[in-house]
């Protein structure tokens, strides 16, 4: 039978290591990345068009983006409506409720500058973690109306905007192409990573593989540990029957050699040297059934 602990330490060790390939996955995307320390070093580093590459600047564009709720000067902008009201519920009281809209963004041209260089960026929006700060923030109530005899009474639409502003350090990840005849962009690879966040790359690749190893100690630990649960009962199996051939083999031994010396009428020199047959003759005293106590009954045919 299979030991259901056992079982479940393997089950476990599996689980974690599947939900470990994701960021395991992730991680060595990272460190395959070629990094690029100075814009301006940019097209000597890339001989081959298509690589992927990290680099660090801080946001800029010539046509900037201005928040209609605030004053802040972006380049990439998401504004999200939720939509407030109140409408009865079961009990016919009012109870207040909202929906989300659709999300509504836009970008612009925009580029990173290191001091040595520029280089464009492309489809932010379709980048991993991007970090978008918080803008303005606006209230526009709703006129009355008549749906309260239908059970609902409009509020107003709460708008929030997401903003990238100008002026904000950050570190790009994908895939370098040309731009012109002696410019780069980045943008989004068809098989890769792009992501654009404010944390430099050292500091998102050495917490990422502390908790890859992590997951490696616990998932290998909890593997072996139910490996050897389960194989448990099958050593002791295995050396349960290994020590009961090895007392037959014993009996059968001495067995023949008490034979042996019974043939040759050497019966009462047998018994006068008890110090050396004392051994044999604890083992023809044994169980035949347990082969480990003396035997305290018999059996004639």
């Amino acid at each position: 039978m299979i030991h259901l602990g056992g079982l479940t330490c393997c089950v476990s060790g599996g689980v974690l290591y599947l939900l470990s390939m994701i960021p395991g996955s992730f991680f060595e995307m990272l460190n395959s990345v070629t990094r690029v320390h100075q814009i301006k070093d940019l097209e000597k580093l890339l001989q081959v068009e298509g690589k992927i590459i990290a680099v660090s600047g801080i946001v800029g564009s010539h046509t900037p983006i201005k928040c209609e709720h605030s004053d802040t000067l972006c380049v990439f902008l998401e504004e999200k409506a939720q939509q407030l009201f109140l409408k009865r519920n079961w009990l016919f009281s009012w109870v207040e409720d909202s929906k989300w809209m659709l999300p509504q963004t836009k970008e612009v041209p925009w580029y990173l500058d290191d001091g040595t260089g520029c280089v464009n960026v492309v489809g932010a929006e379709n980048a991993i973690a991007l970090a978008l700060k918080a803008g303005g923030e606006v209230f526009e109530g709703s006129k009355p109306s008549s749906d309260c005899l239908k059970g609902l009474v409009m509020l107003g639409v709460r708008r929030t905007e997401h903003v990238l502003p100008i002026g904000t350090p950050v570190t790009v990840v994908g895939e370098a192409v040309k731009d012109g005849i002696r410019g780069f962009r980045i943008q989004k690879p068809e098989k890769g990573l792009f992501f654009v966040s404010p944390v430099p790359l050292d500091k998102i690749i050495s917490p990422l593989g502390k908790w890859l190893r992590r997951f490696k100690y616990v998932y290998v630990g909890l593997t072996v540990v139910g490996v050897i649960l389960i194989s448990k009962p099958v050593i002791e199996y295995i050396l349960e029957r290994r020590r009961g051939q090895l007392l037959r083999k014993r009996v059968a031994d001495a067995a023949a050699k008490r034979a042996k010396l019974v043939a040759r009428g050497l019966e009462t020199q047998q018994e006068n040297s008890l110090d050396s047959t004392s051994r044999d003759r604890n083992v023809l005293d044994l169980c035949v059934i347990c082969l480990e106590q003396k035997y305290d009954a018999t059996f004639v045919k």
